[in-house]
C-alpha cells in the first residue's frame, strides 16, 4: 500500500520561527529522540523541514522495499515494525514508541514494514533534507547512528 494512501494528508506548517521552537522545544518525545541532541536555538531549523502527520491505529504507514523517502520519529502511540516472509506471514521485529526513530534503509528502500498498533504521531523528515541538516550538527548525527545501530540490531532477515 503506497505511503500517501494509508496516512493522513501532510499539513505544513507556516508558523513564525518562534513558534516552531516553541514547537519542538515542548514536544514530550524530544528528549528521548535524536531531536534532544539539538540546541533550543537550532530546533527552528529542524522544525521547518517536519511535517506532523497522525496515523491511525492498524494502518501501515512504512511499505517494506518501498523508496525510503522519509523518516519518522515517534512522538505518540506504538508502533509495531514487521518482515514480510515468503509465504506471506509477518515476523515481527520490534515495537516503538515516542522518541524512536523509523526510516533508517539501505539501498534506498525501506527494510521493514511499520503498522500503527495505537493512534500515532509522527515527525515525517525528508530523508535527504535531514541528511543535509544532520551534516551540520555533529551531535544530532551521532544520535542518529545510535538509533540506526538498535535499528539494525533488529532481526531483518525473516529467519
Amino acid at each position: 500500500m503506497p505511503l500517501a494512501t494509508v496516512m493522513t494528508e501532510p499539513q505544513p506548517f507556516s508558523v513564525a520561527p518562534q513558534a516552531a521552537i516553541h514547537r519542538c522545544g515542548s514536544c514530550p518525545a524530544r528528549a528521548l529522540s535524536i531531536c534532544g541532541a539539538m540546541r533550543t536555538q537550532d530546533l527552528g531549523r529542524l522544525a521547518a523541514l517536519t511535517v506532523p502527520q497522525q496515523i491511525a491505529a492498524g494502518d501501515t504507514f512504512i511499505d517494506e522495499s518501498e523508496p525510503a523517502t522519509h523518516f519518522f520519529n515517534v512522538t505518540q502511540g506504538a508502533v509495531k515494525v514487521y518482515k514480510l516472509l515468503p509465504d506471506g506471514r509477518r515476523q515481527v521485529t520490534g515495537f516503538l514508541f515516542a522518541g524512536d526513530l523509523l526510516g533508517l534503509a539501505f539501498n534506498n528502500a525501506y527494510v521493514y514494514s511499520a503498522e500503527a498498533l495505537t493512534p500515532v504521531t509522527v515527525c515525517r523528515f525528508p530523508r535527504r533534507q535531514l541528511d543535509r541538516l544532520l551534516d551540520e550538527f555533529h551531535g544530532v548525527e551521532r544520535a542518529r547512528r545510535g538509533a540506526g545501530a538498535n535499528d539494525a540490531a533488529r532481526p531483518q532477515d525473516g529467519a
